[in-house]
């Protein structure tokens, strides 16, 4: 949503009011919100462990107190960026639409193995 719409519907006196409530809102997150629900930090190392299903051990040939987590990226679809290199940045020739690809990995433990399958 745009500055402009985001004003308009909050009421707000200028874009300057929108930015620092964008502002406060993203730190506040960061603050409060990601530590307790988002990353590896927010559980402990025997939580995940009871979300690793039985047969991965098996399937994998790991042992059955080895962290695995399998990940897959997305496609975040955008509406066209007004910026022409941002534009040509985001665009998929495969998907025929301007997008973002996310995969975010990030790894705190020292006994991890990485295998590609």
């Amino acid at each position: 949503m745009s500055k402009q719409k985001l004003r308009f519907e909050f009421a707000m006196a200028s874009q300057s009011c929108v930015s620092e409530a964008i502002e406060s809102v993203a730190e506040a997150l960061t603050a409060n919100f990601v530590p307790k629900h988002l990353g590896f930090a927010h559980m402990s190392r025997e939580k995940m462990l009871e979300h690793v299903p039985k047969f991965t051990s098996t399937v994998l040939e790991t042992n059955p107190d080895q962290l695995v987590a399998v990940m897959d990226g997305t496609y975040l679809f955008i509406d066209r960026p007004s910026d022409f290199a941002l534009q040509r940045k985001t665009y998929s020739t495969h998907k025929h639409r301007n997008l973002i690809k996310t995969m975010m990995v990030s790894n705190e433990y020292k006994d991890t193995i990485c295998r590609n399958y």
